[in-house]
């Protein structure tokens, strides 16, 4: 054993050269490779691998942290935090009208789906699925109203349709929430609904007032088939009757009053707004 162990030393020290140039080789090739075989995949995000031998690797979906794999082989980089984006749709409702909408979606990949989506779409699938999926559910829900009723509809129902329509077109990507953030329409049809609005705010309060009146009305003609009630019954002029209610509620005020009553039924009483010494 000591003799071979001798003979080893005697070998290295023979080639110490041929050795350290083939070990300056292989470092030079792995700080060259380095970056093609070992990787680090972040917080959230998922790896998925591909060989140029042996194509994708669906069966395995590689988690955070440090991975190596084979120079031939590439490994693509998936986010599975949740992921918002915000477009611009221009588009035309039922009637014709023309809509400017400002939408935000939120969304994220579900890991057991990682490795399909890149067999079948690859990175870029917000690109290829997610605007797509939205601007389809857009014109599919918010195509079918028309300038009556856009504004008139409940938002949670229709965002609630949004999404359910979005989640629909792609079991590859989970719609988590989608917003419309501002509905625009043309300044022609804005004035018009603010128009009919102030007509409809208007026409309430005529109905108001009309309805007021026709109650003041019917006070009146209760109060004065009562006086003429009381004048048939009592034998009293109705104006003497209204009288002495307007000089007992001269009486009642705080100041002191003089107050003379005629002598005949349908005297005027006089009224002294003077102290009594």
């Amino acid at each position: 054993m000591r003799k071979l162990v001798l003979a080893i030393r005697r070998w290295i020290h023979r080639n110490r050269l041929r050795l350290t140039v083939v070990t300056l080789i292989l470092l030079g090739v792995f700080v060259l490779f380095s970056s093609r075989i070992a990787i680090v995949i972040g917080s959230g995000d998922v790896g998925v691998k591909f060989s140029r031998l042996t194509g994708t690797r669906t069966g395995r979906v590689y988690d955070e942290g440090f991975q190596w794999m084979w120079p031939w082989e590439h490994m693509f980089i998936y986010d599975t935090r949740v992921q918002q984006r915000t477009d611009t749709i221009d588009m035309y409702a039922a009637d014709g009208l023309q809509l400017h909408i400002l939408l935000s979606t939120q969304f994220h990949v579900p890991r057991s789906q990682v490795a399909r989506l890149q067999e079948t779409v690859g990175p870029d699938y917000i690109k290829r699925i997610v605007y797509p999926d939205v601007v389809a559910a857009v014109r599919s829900v918010i195509g079918n109203y028309n300038e009556d009723n856009i504004y008139a509809t409940d938002e949670s129902g229709v965002l609630q349709a949004l999404q359910y329509t979005a989640s629909g077109e792609s079991s590859a990507i989970k719609y988590d929430g989608i917003k419309i953030l501002q509905l625009t329409l043309p300044d022609s049809i804005q004035r018009a609904i603010q128009y009919k609005i102030a007509q409809q705010q208007l026409a309430k309060t005529q109905g108001y007032r009309i309805q007021t009146a026709l109650g003041e009305a019917q006070r009146k003609a209760a109060e004065a088939q009562g006086y003429a009630d009381f004048a048939r019954i009592s034998g009293i002029p109705a104006l003497s009757l209204r009288q002495i209610e307007a000089a007992e509620a001269f009486a009642k005020s705080p100041n002191a009053k003089l107050i003379l009553f005629g002598a005949g039924i349908g005297q005027t009483p006089l009224l002294l707004n003077k102290e009594i010494p």
